[in-house]
């Protein structure tokens, strides 16, 4: 009875000892520069990603940045910082995650009460605290006036824990300053461009968005594409232009702007296209135009053909429209007649009043890798580990722990009463 009561014993203080190593925990924050940034301003991001506790082995994919508000818009990167989508965002990387390898450690982390094991594999970490450190300046040209939170991810790619994510913080972008004092004439805000756009793979029944930055210096700030079948390394590029002088005029009383685009892709591949683009309000005003009389046109088949355009907000600089189009091809941005004056006035060409400056070309660079970052803010691949803890398995210890005490107990006791019974005989 004595040795059953010195092992009953033992396993307690062996417990005791596997509840007294700590915890690995990743820990994801994130702090903002400013909670107020003017539309066309910067605002900057620090994300910190700490990986804590001995023997820890913690599988990172890729990171993440998503902003979700007035606008949900989502930039990934790799752990060293390169981008891998989204653009108007530039990421600087400090510090380090460890040694980078196969089966460094147990594979364990802790997060929201519960433990994670990821079993072996290739990952980050050894018996060390490591840090890194991402500053995150965003360009908030791309972004709709409005409210915004903002928060990191951590993607594992392993089921067990898909992702650890940081709090949110909140921002807001506010409008510009209307130009010039607001209403004189003068030239429009935007000048005439260029852009360049590499699209690399978008899957059949997959939409992605192009952001097109302020700097691309063109009327068009995003371009949305669906998907009917494989797109894999293609290209579009566009520009603002006089009328080509093949073309005919399109039917409208004012034309902004004619713009030519360009796209390296199979026409059978694309089931849709939204673009969308921005009108100043000057130039609005200037020609006693209503908001609702802004069209986008595209020429096809040796005519020009009104897409439907609809208005999806403003700010004080800016009216802004969205057009669904079939493809690509020439575009004209313009405003129609009103109602009334369809019926006694004839159509008139008005000359775009834009100059076209040589500005340098701005190109969106392709990623270094491919990773389609849909699958991985939707979903990580499913892998099942090779060992999973139970969850809370705090819970479980201190069950075991209580029932090792008892069992031990009652070992002493029934000992005692053992040989103080052997001593009276």
């Amino acid at each position: 009875m004595r040795r059953a009561g010195s092992i009953l014993v033992t396993l307690v203080v062996v417990a005791i000892l596997i509840l007294s190593v700590p915890a690995g925990a990743v820990k994801v924050s994130i702090k903002a520069d400013r909670e107020t940034v003017q539309k066309g301003g910067t605002i900057t991001f620090n994300v910190s990603v700490e990986l804590t506790s001995p023997d820890q082995y913690i599988p990172i994919q890729m990171l993440s940045l998503n902003l979700t508000g007035a606008q949900n818009v989502t930039w990934y990167f790799y752990p060293n910082g390169t981008l891998i989508s989204g653009s108007g965002v530039s990421i600087t990387p400090a510090g380090t995650l460890g040694p980078y390898g196969y089966g460094n450690g147990y594979g364990y982390a802790y997060d929201d009460g519960n433990y994670y094991n990821f079993s072996y594999g290739y990952g980050y970490g050894d018996n060390s605290t490591y840090v890194m450190n991402y500053t995150i300046t965003i360009d908030t040209s791309q972004l709709t006036t409005g409210s915004y939170t903002a928060a990191a991810y951590v993607y594992t790619g392993k089921s067990i824990k898909p992702y650890f994510s940081s709090p949110k913080v909140s921002f807001t972008v506010t409008s510009p300053p209307p130009p010039g004092g607001g209403g004189g004439v003068g030239a429009v805000t935007i000048p005439p461009g260029t852009f360049k756009i590499y699209i690399g793979i978008i899957k059949p029944g997959e939409t992605k968005i192009f952001n097109i930055s302020a700097d691309g210096a063109i009327y068009f700030h995003t371009v949305k594409i669906a998907a009917s079948d494989w797109i894999a390394g293609g290209r579009i590029t566009g520009k603002t232009i006089p009328k080509p002088g093949e073309l005919p005029s399109a039917p409208a009383k004012h034309i902004l702007a004619y713009i030519r685009i360009d796209a390296t892709i199979t026409p059978g591949s694309v089931s849709s296209v939204e673009i969308n683009f921005r009108v100043p309000k000057r130039w609005l005003r200037e020609r006693d135009a209503g908001v609702e009389q802004v069209r986008l046109y595209r020429y096809e088949g040796g005519e020009w053909h009104e897409l439907p355009t609809e208005v999806s907000g403003e700010d004080a600089v800016y009216v802004y429209y969205t057009a669904k189009s079939p493809g690509f091809s020439y575009f004209a941005i313009a405003a129609v007649e009103k109602a009334e004056e369809a019926v006694t006035r004839p159509v008139t060409e008005e000359k775009p009043e834009i100059i076209l400056p040589p500005p340098p070309e701005e190109e969106v660079k392709p990623p270094a890798e491919e990773a389609p970052p849909e699958e991985a803010a939707t979903g990580v691949p499913e892998e099942k580990p090779e060992f999973e803890l139970p969850k809370p398995v705090v819970r479980w210890v201190v069950v075991l722990i209580a029932l090792v005490v008892i069992l031990a107990a009652l070992a002493v006791v029934a000992d005692y009463y053992y040989y103080r019974k052997k001593r009276r005989r």
